[in-house]
């Protein structure tokens, strides 16, 4: 529906053009040009470095940095932190030209946005809408009028025709899609597969020069609020998911008393220098209120440390702190005098509560280049016995040889 009206979406036809036969490369001069010294019409169909360069432009973004103009950006978190509640205000700047939520000016171009909701949560998403100031006339869905029915899988060849039918005839700046999982019905996301809806995207983001915001999820295993910042790997399903994205932002909760303090933390950005995380409460009207990361992961890690009191001993805690100072596994082995083996074991632990410092998590690893004390090398010339162990009641003879 574009301004009230319903049209059936025509058929996508490609560019004969862009078809190309051995028969047409054939027919092409090996020396590019025609018999009458004219550059060849097959030489003029590749386009060179040059060509590129000169059509694409600076990258300009939706949110400086977080989001950028002509790519898909993944939004993650675990149900209920506000993956779509960010993805609205983000919108709110492409609907209304409003600055992003942390008040750098929007360089995109405004209009509509198209929201594909296949979570059942439009009425939610309206009410947040209001409250944000997005006027939902400028929030088009890709439903035909009158018909509430699921949209249906985002692959799905009818779903396509009627979102490049929109993009071609409408004014959409901006595509939303909530989210990734309930969009690709059939297809399990633990598999390769499941990277088709985003390079589908990835395509139409480009093709457009739009921005794309994809909504996901993150592994239960990061669900607990922890200090550490949540890594790719803790993506949901296949590591398949994380390669189209140009720009992948997690949302977590890293204070267990403070529930409503947010950490957004960009851990994959291809198009623009890696941006540090912020810490943000969500004020009524969709105001952002921001708070020093800093501050906010350093009591992350008081909290997890209170709760490790219970859980690690003093001596454990004396040998994290260790690691947390930058010592090595053995120089915390040598002062807590404990074994390598038990230190290495405690820094998985202190990693999964969240008691580690970018300091402790890069603590150096170096028990394995442990020398061996004098004496434990034989002397030159030395050889064991076949097979390296001596037989019963064999006594070496003083330097270690046997009889």
């Amino acid at each position: 529906m574009i301004n009230g009206c319903v049209a059936r979406c025509p058929a996508i036809v490609k560019d004969s053009h862009m078809s190309m036969t051995p028969t047409d490369m054939s027919m092409t001069p090996t020396d590019g040009e025609t018999p009458d010294g004219t550059p060849s019409e097959q030489q003029n169909r590749y386009m060179s470095l040059e060509d590129h360069r000169q059509r694409l432009n600076e990258i300009i973004w939706a949110w400086p940095d977080w989001i950028p103009v002509g790519f898909v950006s993944l939004i993650v978190s675990a149900p209920g932190v506000g993956k779509s509640y960010l993805a609205l205000r983000i919108a709110a700047s492409v609907t209304n030209g409003l600055p992003s939520i942390d008040g750098s000016p929007y360089q995109g171009e405004q209009g509509d946005v198209l929201y594909l909701e296949y979570e059942g949560g439009l009425a939610l998403h309206i009410k947040r809408m209001l409250q944000i100031g997005i006027n939902p006339k400028k929030v088009i869905t890709a439903n035909l009028l009158f018909d509430t029915a699921d949209v249906g899988p985002i692959l799905d060849p009818n779903v396509k025709d009627r979102i490049e039918w929109l993009l071609q005839n409408g004014n959409i700046k901006m595509i939303v899609l909530d989210s990734l999982s309930a969009s690709m019905s059939g297809i399990d996301e633990n598999s390769t597969a499941a990277a088709k809806p985003l390079q589908y995207l990835a395509s139409l983001a480009q093709k457009n020069s739009i921005p794309i915001i994809v909504i996901h999820h993150l592994s239960k295993t990061s669900w607990t609020p922890s200090a550490n910042r949540p890594t790719l790997d803790k993506v949901r399903g296949s590591s398949a998911i994380v390669q189209y994205p140009r720009v992948i932002i997690c949302l977590d909760r890293p204070l267990s008393k403070s529930p409503e303090i947010i950490r957004a933390t960009v851990t994959k950005n291809n198009v623009s220098r890696q941006k540090n995380a912020l810490a943000y409460k969500c004020e009524d009207g969709g105001a952002f209120t921001f708070l020093e990361i800093d501050e906010v992961e350093r009591q992350a890690r008081q909290e997890g440390i209170k709760s490790a009191d219970e859980k690690l001993s003093g001596l454990e805690l004396l040998a994290v702190d260790e690691l947390n100072r930058g010592q090595s596994i053995r120089a915390v082995a040598v002062t807590c005098d404990i074994s390598t083996s038990k230190v290495q074991r405690l820094k998985k632990r202190a990693e999964t509560l969240g008691l580690l410092t970018a300091m402790g998590t890069n603590a150096q690893d170096d028990s394995m280049s442990e020398q061996p004390m004098q004496g434990d090398t034989p002397m030159q010339g030395d050889t064991p016995m076949q097979g390296g162990t001596p037989m019963q009641g064999d006594t070496p003879m003083q330097g270690g040889r046997y009889p």
